[in-house]
């Protein structure tokens, strides 16, 4: 279950009195979609990603969309009419919206209901209005963040992000629809709504593939996985050989195309096909986590190339909440398993799984509400409360370890950073100069180069 709802007994604890929740923001993956590359067709059978039936209601590209019409919408509840995104807010601006990665791909979109390659389905878009709604009855009716209804003024109070995909947009508009279902809308006020979408060259939620470092740290880690799991990954694709396996073909491009194409199955509720047992999934998970996020693990300066600058956009909406200049009260990121992976590698959180579809890590910006101050210390900004800052990873606390230390987090609670401790990891992650690290070509082979062992028991 996406963001799982706490029980009333768990909201008491976490979230006391004393404690004034300032910001929220959310960092999710999108939800479930069909496989996003075209390798082991064979295993798929016709018809098998049927599951797109639910066209998008994304009106700010149908100016340039073409054969996108809104009369071929079609709807089947409980999905009925999410909110509509009216404007896409380029970055930067002369960004060309006829150009975007998400148009290009929406309009492949077929109207027969299949699926075409890495497309949201059906299925992940109930999964994120799922996720809304248990983000509505938490932050909204039990703890007041936001107002229950959506009116002319909501867009001022919620910031919303993308990644230039069709399945991160979409998935954050279903989000929204869970979060401020129809009932809850006021005279047209999703008109207003902007998703922030990113140029590929300047976005900064995924590993940026331009980065000529990080990308020859990666492949040269990923030689050093191969080299050292030879005998495991060989003796996985024999197994799964009368799926179309070839171990005189790159071990790892085919354990990752694999557990992709399971993972997508299992995600809509499919059995995995014949022979092929829980323990080859398990097994693939296992090498494609440590392929993928395995050099950010070992390596501070590998997850801050990777992630960092993320981190500094999260930061600074920290920074202006608590200063009292952001009206901002929840922020939504919508991204992939590439962001969800780095950013808890950064805060070494990771719970060495893959990050499922829908995965969900929020920051929550508290500020201590017992604390007294004068009115004229409020009005010089002297002597403020003190503020904390709770990590959660699908609606669980993390402890992160930086905030371990006694003085660092809040008294009895030790999923509560204090503002100083969040910020000097955070500080340490952000890249001091990410462009001249990027260029840097030639590097020593480190340490952080040789993986881990992954055990195949």
């Amino acid at each position: 279950m996406p963001f799982p709802l706490p029980d009333e007994a768990t909201v008491a604890e976490r979230y006391p009195p004393s404690l004034k929740l300032k910001l929220v923001e959310v960092v999710h993956r999108h939800g479930q979609r069909s496989p996003a590359h075209p390798f082991f067709a064979n295993i798929q059978a016709p018809g098998l990603w049927n599951r797109c039936h639910l066209t998008p209601f994304l009106h700010a590209l149908y100016v340039v969309g073409g054969d996108l019409q809104e009369s071929q919408h079609t709807v089947t509840p409980p999905l009925e009419r999410p909110p509509h995104f009216n404007r896409v807010l380029l970055n930067p601006a002369d960004h060309d919206i006829e150009k975007m990665q998400a148009v290009s791909q929406l309009k492949t979109a077929v109207r027969t209901g299949d699926c075409f390659q890495g497309q949201l389905t059906d299925k992940g878009k109930e999964t994120m209005r799922e996720a809304g709604i248990n983000l509505r009855k938490l932050y909204v009716e039990k703890l007041g963040l936001l107002e229950g209804t959506m009116g002319q003024d909501y867009h001022k109070r919620v910031y919303l992000r993308s990644t230039d995909y069709a399945r991160t947009i979409e998935s954050l508009q279903y989000l929204l629809d869970g979060l401020h279902p129809p009932p809850a809308r006021v005279d047209e006020a999703d008109a207003n709504l902007t998703i922030h979408v990113r140029s590929m060259k300047n976005e900064t939620m995924y590993p940026h593939p331009n980065c000529s470092y990080l990308n020859a740290v990666s492949k040269q880690f990923r030689v050093s996985v191969q080299a050292s799991l030879k005998k495991e990954t060989e003796m996985l694709l024999r197994r799964l050989s009368h799926l179309g396996t070839d171990i005189d073909k790159p071990h790892l491009l085919q354990i990752h195309a694999l557990y992709d194409i399971f993972a997508c199955m299992q995600g809509h509720g499919l059995p995995l096909p014949k022979g092929v047992a829980q323990r080859d999934m398990d097994e693939l998970e296992s090498i494609t986590m440590r392929q993928w996020f395995g050099a950010g693990e070992n390596s501070e300066h590998v997850a801050s190339l990777a992630i960092g600058r993320l981190l500094s956009d999260l930061k600074t909406r920290i920074e202006k909440t608590v200063r009292n200049r952001d009206p901002v009260k929840l922020a939504i990121y919508s991204a992939h398993d590439t962001t969800i992976g780095p950013l808890l590698t950064a805060f070494k959180v990771s719970d060495g799984r893959y990050p499922p579809f829908a995965a969900m890590v929020n920051f929550e910006l508290f500020e201590e509400a017992s604390h007294k101050r004068s009115v004229w210390s409020r009005l010089v900004g002297i002597n403020p409360p003190p503020h904390y800052v709770r990590m959660l990873y699908n609606g669980q606390p993390l402890r992160i370890p930086a905030c371990a230390p006694v003085g660092k987090h809040r008294e009895g609670d030790d999923s509560l950073c204090t503002l100083d401790a969040f910020m000097e990891h955070v500080d340490r992650m952000i890249p001091k100069d990410y462009e001249k690290s990027c260029k840097t070509e030639k590097f020593v082979k480190e340490e952080y180069l040789t993986p881990l062992r992954v055990s195949s028991e």
